[in-house]
Protein backbone atom coordinates (compact mmCIF):
# COMPACT_ATOMS: atom_id res chain seq x y z
CA UNK A 1 0.00 0.00 0.00
CA UNK A 2 3.10 2.22 0.28
CA UNK A 3 2.42 3.55 -3.44
CA UNK A 4 -0.92 4.81 -2.97
CA UNK A 5 -0.61 8.55 -2.68
CA UNK A 6 1.66 8.56 -5.76
CA UNK A 7 0.29 6.50 -8.27
CA UNK A 8 -1.83 8.34 -10.18
CA UNK A 9 -5.60 8.17 -9.72
CA UNK A 10 -7.98 8.21 -12.62
CA UNK A 11 -12.19 8.97 -11.74
CA UNK A 12 -15.05 10.79 -12.60
CA UNK A 13 -16.36 13.38 -11.21
CA UNK A 14 -19.69 15.13 -11.31
CA UNK A 15 -19.10 19.05 -10.86
CA UNK A 16 -22.66 20.78 -11.53
CA UNK A 17 -26.13 20.98 -13.06
CA UNK A 18 -24.14 21.49 -16.64
CA UNK A 19 -23.23 18.05 -17.03
CA UNK A 20 -19.61 18.50 -16.97
CA UNK A 21 -17.19 16.23 -15.65
CA UNK A 22 -13.75 16.12 -15.00
CA UNK A 23 -10.91 13.76 -14.35
CA UNK A 24 -8.05 13.68 -12.62
CA UNK A 25 -4.67 12.40 -12.47
CA UNK A 26 -2.31 12.57 -9.54
CA UNK A 27 1.06 11.53 -9.47
CA UNK A 28 5.03 13.05 -9.89
CA UNK A 29 6.22 14.54 -12.62
CA UNK A 30 8.61 12.17 -15.19
CA UNK A 31 9.27 14.63 -17.40
CA UNK A 32 7.34 13.69 -20.16
CA UNK A 33 4.20 16.00 -21.18
CA UNK A 34 0.51 14.50 -21.22
CA UNK A 35 -1.31 14.05 -24.82
CA UNK A 36 -5.04 14.23 -25.18
CA UNK A 37 -7.20 12.94 -27.14
CA UNK A 38 -10.30 15.60 -27.68
CA UNK A 39 -13.53 14.60 -29.39
CA UNK A 40 -15.17 16.89 -31.35
CA UNK A 41 -18.48 17.60 -30.29
CA UNK A 42 -22.10 19.38 -31.55
CA UNK A 43 -20.66 22.98 -30.89
CA UNK A 44 -16.90 22.48 -30.28
CA UNK A 45 -14.25 20.02 -28.68
CA UNK A 46 -15.30 18.25 -25.57
CA UNK A 47 -12.83 19.59 -23.13
CA UNK A 48 -13.65 23.28 -21.40
CA UNK A 49 -10.73 23.44 -18.88
CA UNK A 50 -7.57 22.39 -17.51
CA UNK A 51 -6.02 23.25 -14.24
CA UNK A 52 -2.47 22.00 -13.46
CA UNK A 53 -1.43 21.99 -9.70
CA UNK A 54 -5.17 24.61 -9.47
CA UNK A 55 -3.77 26.76 -11.83
CA UNK A 56 -5.90 27.39 -15.26
CA UNK A 57 -3.60 26.01 -18.26
CA UNK A 58 -4.04 27.59 -21.62
CA UNK A 59 -4.51 25.59 -24.87
CA UNK A 60 -5.87 25.87 -28.29
CA UNK A 61 -8.68 23.79 -28.79
CA UNK A 62 -7.83 20.80 -31.14
CA UNK A 63 -8.58 17.05 -31.50
CA UNK A 64 -5.25 16.33 -30.80
CA UNK A 65 -4.25 18.33 -27.41
CA UNK A 66 -0.81 18.43 -26.03
CA UNK A 67 -0.30 19.27 -22.26
CA UNK A 68 2.92 20.90 -22.19
CA UNK A 69 4.42 20.46 -19.01
CA UNK A 70 8.15 20.74 -19.92
CA UNK A 71 7.51 24.20 -20.03
CA UNK A 72 6.05 24.86 -16.80
CA UNK A 73 9.41 24.69 -14.85
CA UNK A 74 8.52 21.47 -13.04
CA UNK A 75 11.34 19.29 -11.88
CA UNK A 76 11.13 15.34 -12.03
CA UNK A 77 9.78 14.16 -9.16
CA UNK A 78 7.36 17.40 -8.16
CA UNK A 79 3.78 16.27 -7.15
CA UNK A 80 1.13 16.69 -9.65
CA UNK A 81 -2.34 17.45 -9.99
CA UNK A 82 -3.63 17.70 -13.68
CA UNK A 83 -7.61 18.47 -13.91
CA UNK A 84 -9.42 17.96 -17.26
CA UNK A 85 -13.09 19.58 -17.29
CA UNK A 86 -15.19 18.30 -20.16
CA UNK A 87 -18.79 17.80 -21.03
CA UNK A 88 -20.54 15.02 -20.11
CA UNK A 89 -21.63 13.45 -23.28
CA UNK A 90 -18.18 12.85 -24.52
CA UNK A 91 -14.67 11.43 -23.25
CA UNK A 92 -11.41 12.68 -23.60
CA UNK A 93 -8.93 10.24 -23.62
CA UNK A 94 -5.16 10.12 -21.75
CA UNK A 95 -2.78 9.15 -24.24
CA UNK A 96 0.73 8.70 -21.57
CA UNK A 97 -1.27 8.73 -18.31
CA UNK A 98 2.19 6.53 -17.12
CA UNK A 99 4.07 10.08 -17.60
CA UNK A 100 3.16 11.17 -14.13
CA UNK A 101 3.70 7.35 -11.93
CA UNK A 102 6.22 7.24 -10.40
CA UNK A 103 9.61 5.77 -11.69
CA UNK A 104 12.83 4.58 -10.34
CA UNK A 105 15.79 7.25 -9.91
CA UNK A 106 18.44 6.93 -8.37
CA UNK A 107 22.53 7.22 -9.16
CA UNK A 108 25.41 4.85 -7.06
CA UNK A 109 27.79 7.36 -6.13
CA UNK A 110 29.69 4.51 -4.57
CA UNK A 111 29.21 1.15 -3.17
CA UNK A 112 32.00 -1.19 -0.97
CA UNK A 113 31.68 -4.19 0.92
CA UNK A 114 33.74 -4.42 3.90
CA UNK A 115 35.94 -7.65 5.08
CA UNK A 116 32.95 -9.16 7.35
CA UNK A 117 30.29 -8.34 4.16
CA UNK A 118 28.27 -5.59 5.37
CA UNK A 119 27.45 -3.85 1.91
CA UNK A 120 27.08 -0.07 2.06
CA UNK A 121 25.67 2.71 -0.76
CA UNK A 122 25.32 5.82 -1.20
CA UNK A 123 23.02 7.47 -3.99
CA UNK A 124 21.38 10.65 -5.33
CA UNK A 125 19.02 11.85 -7.54
CA UNK A 126 16.15 9.37 -5.88
CA UNK A 127 12.53 10.85 -6.77
CA UNK A 128 10.51 8.25 -4.78
CA UNK A 129 10.19 6.53 -1.94
CA UNK A 130 10.99 3.05 -3.04
CA UNK A 131 12.73 -0.42 -1.48
CA UNK A 132 15.56 -1.34 -3.03
CA UNK A 133 16.17 -4.91 -3.62
CA UNK A 134 19.50 -6.39 -2.46
CA UNK A 135 20.67 -9.35 -5.19
CA UNK A 136 23.51 -11.43 -4.83
CA UNK A 137 24.58 -13.89 -7.71
CA UNK A 138 24.67 -17.03 -6.73
CA UNK A 139 24.34 -20.46 -9.20
CA UNK A 140 24.45 -18.87 -12.30
CA UNK A 141 21.74 -16.31 -11.13
CA UNK A 142 20.84 -13.41 -9.33
CA UNK A 143 18.99 -14.31 -6.07
CA UNK A 144 16.95 -11.74 -3.38
CA UNK A 145 18.65 -11.65 -0.10
CA UNK A 146 17.19 -8.92 1.07
CA UNK A 147 15.07 -4.93 1.06
CA UNK A 148 15.91 -1.86 2.50
CA UNK A 149 13.53 0.91 2.13
CA UNK A 150 14.69 4.46 -0.03
CA UNK A 151 14.62 7.74 1.44
CA UNK A 152 13.53 9.53 -2.02
CA UNK A 153 15.59 12.26 -1.22
CA UNK A 154 17.31 14.07 -4.15
CA UNK A 155 20.23 14.80 -2.52
CA UNK A 156 22.66 12.16 -0.60
CA UNK A 157 21.88 9.06 0.84
CA UNK A 158 23.55 5.99 2.69
CA UNK A 159 22.22 2.58 3.11
CA UNK A 160 24.05 -0.70 4.83
CA UNK A 161 23.15 -4.46 4.42
CA UNK A 162 25.02 -7.12 6.21
CA UNK A 163 25.35 -9.68 3.30
CA UNK A 164 26.23 -13.18 4.36
CA UNK A 165 28.93 -13.87 1.24
CA UNK A 166 29.83 -17.40 -0.26
CA UNK A 167 33.20 -18.82 -0.32
CA UNK A 168 35.60 -17.30 -2.74
CA UNK A 169 34.27 -14.27 -5.64
CA UNK A 170 30.95 -12.90 -5.08
CA UNK A 171 29.04 -10.28 -6.90
CA UNK A 172 25.90 -8.42 -5.10
CA UNK A 173 24.12 -5.52 -6.51
CA UNK A 174 20.90 -3.66 -5.56
CA UNK A 175 17.73 -2.74 -7.78
CA UNK A 176 14.36 -1.22 -7.45
CA UNK A 177 11.70 -2.40 -9.54
CA UNK A 178 8.42 -0.05 -10.37
CA UNK A 179 5.46 -1.25 -12.43
CA UNK A 180 7.70 -4.10 -13.80
CA UNK A 181 10.60 -1.87 -14.87
CA UNK A 182 14.13 -2.67 -13.19
CA UNK A 183 16.40 -0.06 -12.31
CA UNK A 184 19.65 -1.88 -11.40
CA UNK A 185 23.11 -0.78 -9.92
CA UNK A 186 26.23 -1.72 -11.40
CA UNK A 187 27.38 -5.07 -9.61
CA UNK A 188 29.97 -5.09 -6.82
CA UNK A 189 32.46 -7.81 -7.13
CA UNK A 190 34.40 -8.83 -3.91
CA UNK A 191 36.23 -11.93 -2.37
CA UNK A 192 35.28 -13.02 0.88
CA UNK A 193 37.87 -15.30 2.60
CA UNK A 194 36.23 -18.57 4.11
CA UNK A 195 36.58 -22.07 3.61
CA UNK A 196 34.41 -24.05 1.26
CA UNK A 197 31.28 -25.69 2.30
CA UNK A 198 30.64 -28.98 2.28
CA UNK A 199 28.03 -31.80 3.12
CA UNK A 200 27.51 -35.39 3.93
CA UNK A 201 23.78 -36.88 2.62
CA UNK A 202 22.09 -39.57 4.34
CA UNK A 203 19.68 -40.94 1.84
CA UNK A 204 17.32 -42.97 4.41
CA UNK A 205 16.52 -39.94 6.06
CA UNK A 206 16.37 -37.88 3.60
CA UNK A 207 18.66 -35.37 5.48
CA UNK A 208 21.63 -33.06 3.88
CA UNK A 209 23.93 -31.39 6.54
CA UNK A 210 26.24 -28.98 5.44
CA UNK A 211 29.69 -28.63 7.51
CA UNK A 212 28.68 -24.51 8.29
CA UNK A 213 25.76 -22.17 7.60
CA UNK A 214 25.07 -21.14 4.27
CA UNK A 215 22.11 -20.46 1.69
CA UNK A 216 21.07 -23.19 -0.21
CA UNK A 217 18.14 -24.56 -2.78
CA UNK A 218 16.90 -27.84 -3.39
CA UNK A 219 15.42 -28.72 -6.18
CA UNK A 220 13.23 -32.14 -7.35
CA UNK A 221 13.73 -34.34 -11.16
CA UNK A 222 10.61 -31.59 -12.30
CA UNK A 223 12.53 -28.25 -11.09
CA UNK A 224 10.51 -27.30 -8.61
CA UNK A 225 12.25 -26.05 -5.16
CA UNK A 226 11.75 -28.44 -2.33
CA UNK A 227 13.32 -25.98 -0.05
CA UNK A 228 14.97 -22.79 0.33
CA UNK A 229 17.07 -20.76 3.06
CA UNK A 230 19.90 -20.05 5.09
CA UNK A 231 20.91 -23.08 7.76
CA UNK A 232 22.78 -26.01 8.36
CA UNK A 233 20.63 -28.57 7.88
CA UNK A 234 17.73 -29.72 4.82
CA UNK A 235 15.49 -31.88 5.57
CA UNK A 236 13.28 -33.17 3.13
CA UNK A 237 10.55 -35.90 2.86
CA UNK A 238 9.28 -35.78 -1.00
CA UNK A 239 10.32 -39.48 -2.31
CA UNK A 240 8.93 -39.07 -5.88
CA UNK A 241 12.13 -39.08 -7.92
CA UNK A 242 15.32 -40.57 -7.26
CA UNK A 243 17.68 -37.44 -8.74
CA UNK A 244 17.86 -34.35 -6.67
CA UNK A 245 19.50 -30.71 -7.74
CA UNK A 246 21.00 -29.33 -4.74
CA UNK A 247 22.58 -25.24 -5.03
CA UNK A 248 24.82 -24.61 -1.88
CA UNK A 249 27.52 -22.29 -1.16
CA UNK A 250 28.92 -21.33 -4.46
CA UNK A 251 28.20 -24.97 -5.40
CA UNK A 252 25.84 -26.93 -7.30
CA UNK A 253 25.59 -31.09 -7.49
CA UNK A 254 23.18 -33.52 -8.41
CA UNK A 255 21.89 -36.45 -5.76
CA UNK A 256 21.30 -39.58 -7.24
CA UNK A 257 19.19 -41.86 -4.08
CA UNK A 258 18.95 -45.16 -4.79
CA UNK A 259 17.83 -48.12 -2.64
CA UNK A 260 21.52 -49.40 -1.67
CA UNK A 261 23.63 -46.86 -1.84
CA UNK A 262 23.60 -43.06 -3.02
CA UNK A 263 25.66 -41.71 -6.18
CA UNK A 264 26.83 -37.89 -5.52
CA UNK A 265 27.42 -35.73 -8.79
CA UNK A 266 29.31 -32.45 -8.03
CA UNK A 267 28.70 -29.32 -10.46
CA UNK A 268 31.46 -26.38 -10.66
CA UNK A 269 30.12 -23.09 -11.81
CA UNK A 270 32.76 -20.98 -14.27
Amino acid sequence: MRFILSLFLLFPLCLSAQDTTRIILEGKYQGQDLYVQNPVRLGGFCIEKILINKTEYSFEPSAALAIELKGLNFKIGDSLRVEIFHHNDCAPKILQPFHVTPISTFNIKEMNVTAEGLLTWTTENESNKLPYTIEQYMWNKWVKVGEVEGKGSANHNEYSFQLIPHSGENKVRVNQILNGRPNVSPAKNFTFNKEEISYQLDAKKRLITFSDETHYELHDEGGNVLKKGYGKEIQFNDSKYKRYYLNYDNQSAILILKTKKSHICPVKFD
